[in-house]
């Protein structure tokens, strides 16, 4: 439900939405004509990630306008839990999650790469639904994360901290022709 509640906090009326997301999603999604980003629901403030918080981005809503968001969380979407134990990728990034050459593994040792999978491609679905050409996503994810951060000002540093990881979700977009900005 916290999905739902960040979707309607950041995007246009979406028909239909709430009884998709309870029974499986599928291609049938009808989306209005102003959603042009797909979001992280995380930095749209949605406290969808494994630790149960957010990273609202404010200056990026702002940058893009609330009503032209699509905010998803595939971890959510994949039907895991929030909050949930921190995944990583192992044996590889996440293009080699999609060519089945590389897992995804919680801190417990338990594998959730079908819970990615399952987000990826409902993630894919809903931005084609969409005419989506541009995502923001959530750097370091192994999810979202697309391997590369894009500054917004010349001459700006990474942030503390950052890694490149090409999350799941990001490869399959990434693999679709679907640009992926990558917000720390």
């Amino acid at each position: 439900m916290a999905y739902l509640s960040i979707l309607r906090q950041c995007s246009a009326p979406v028909a239909g939405l709430k009884r998709g997301l309870q029974t499986a999603p599928k291609r049938y999604l009808i989306l209005t004509d102003s959603i042009r980003y797909l979001v992280s629901a995380c930095l749209c403030g949605g406290n969808c990630r494994y630790d149960g918080n957010g990273k609202h981005n404010a200056s990026l809503v702002a940058r893009l306008g609330k009503t032209n968001i699509l905010p998803v969380c595939p971890e959510q979407l994949g039907g895991l839990p929030t909050p949930r134990a921190a995944c990583r990728l192992v044996g590889g990034d996440g293009a080699d999650v999609l060519a089945g050459h590389a897992r995804v593994v919680d801190k417990n040792g338990i594998d959730r790469t079908e819970a990615f999978l399952q987000g990826a491609r409902l993630t894919l679905d809903m931005a084609l639904s969409a005419r989506v050409h541009r995502c923001c996503l959530k750097a370091k994810s192994p999810s979202c994360g697309s391997g590369r951060f894009m500054q917004e000002k010349k001459g700006a540093t990474m942030p503390p901290g950052y890694r490149p990881v090409l999350g799941v979700t990001a490869a399959l977009l990434l693999a679709h022709g679907i640009e992926v900005e990558e917000i720390p």
